[in-house]
């Protein structure tokens, strides 16, 4: 069994590894996108810029010459410090305070938590990425794994990654990235010639109780009844944590995009922890909503059906006649009482619609 570490410049992934006879498993992954060498270059410059406030009354947090002075003097003494234990630089208020270690260490913790193994059950801990040569990182994954010596054989700065898997959480499971999916979009009006699709992230049964992450519109559609055609949605989550989602509807040549980045309003590793606690406390008001918009969805489609029957198909005049008062009626029924109706209200205005 192997640990796979690797802490590079803006992020940290861990993964567990199980390799017999040739075939190599991926236990489990954890990591976050916004832990890394740049991570620390941030803090440091963000305690020293308090520390001189404290101590010489002086804000240099608008003194971008002072600002850039003081990042080069941490990233250089970063450097340094990978292969000693201490260091001198130019700027005589450098404190040494600034460390990731307990963040670092809770992301391996849980990790092995996701493998469901325990600290003894790792054979050997491959470190992978220039942060990982700093002493105390060194030490402190030393003293988790009982003095276990780290496999230092990659170059730090040319292996990019040993194994570079991120994780993609869903309610069920965990799953190796980078991954791609594809969903299929339809209209839910009568000619309707765009669609915004909206991206939200976390675990709730419903959109608009997740995190928003962005919108866009598609534009261009062709005029149809609502459901004719369908709009090909794709999700693809690159190595890089960059989520893309593209939409396109292939007979009219419509197309649009989203890139959600790491950096742009994306929940860190604490506030999807909070996530998943919120969507276990409401799960079972979830569950009732989740089966109040598939009953209205259910109900909305059999309209539509009904709809299209009577538009295309021969029937007697007076039997259409009905058909089309029922939908009608039931359409202004659905729209006046769409919020305060509840599951059971939709479902049976479907079993009248079947039984006609």
């Amino acid at each position: 069994m192997f640990l796979s570490l690797i802490l590079e410049v803006g992020t940290f992934d861990v993964s567990v590894i199980h390799i017999k006879g040739g075939n190599m498993e991926v236990k489990a992954t954890s990591g976050d996108t916004f832990l890394g060498g740049k991570d620390f270059d941030d803090q440091m410059v963000s305690h020293f810029v308090e520390d001189i406030k404290k101590k010489k009354k002086i804000d240099i947090s608008c003194d971008l010459k002072a600002l850039r002075r003081l990042r080069s003097a941490c990233e250089k003494a970063k450097r340094v410090i990978s292969f000693s234990e201490e260091t001198t630089i130019d700027l005589d208020y450098l404190y040494q305070a600034i460390d990731y270690q307990t963040s670092c260490m809770d992301i391996v913790k849980k990790c092995l938590a996701y493998a469901k193994l325990i600290k003894e059950s790792v054979n050997e801990v491959i470190v992978v990425g220039g942060s990982t040569r700093i002493p105390k990182v060194v030490e402190i994954l030393r003293d988790l794994f009982s003095g276990i010596e780290l496999c230092k054989i990659l170059n730090p700065d040319e292996a990019v990654a040993f194994v570079e898997l991120w994780v993609f959480r869903s309610p069920e499971t965990v799953v190796c990235i980078p991954t791609k999916m594809t969903t299929n979009m339809i209209t839910v009006f009568d000619n309707q010639t765009e669609m915004r699709i909206s991206v939200n992230e976390g675990e709730r049964k419903l959109a608009n109780d997740n995190y928003f992450l962005g919108e866009f519109i598609l534009s261009g559609l062709p005029k149809a009844l609502a459901g004719d055609f369908k709009i090909i949605t794709t999700f693809e989550l690159d190595a890089d944590g960059i989520l893309t989602v593209s939409a396109e509807h292939c007979d009219s040549g419509s197309k649009g995009k989203l890139k959600i980045t790491n950096e742009e309003g994306r929940l860190r590793v604490e506030e999807i922890d909070r996530v998943i606690e919120k969507a276990k406390k409401y799960s079972i008001e979830d569950e009732k909503k989740a089966r109040k918009a598939v009953s209205m969805s259910s109900l909305k489609a059999t309209l539509f059906t009904f709809k299209y029957r009577v538009s295309t198909r021969i029937i007697k005049p007076k039997k259409k006649e009905i058909m089309q008062s029922a939908i009608q009626n039931i359409g202004k029924w659905f729209d006046e009482n769409v919020d305060s109706a509840d599951t059971l209200d939709f479902e049976k205005k479907k079993i009248h619609l079947e039984n006609m």
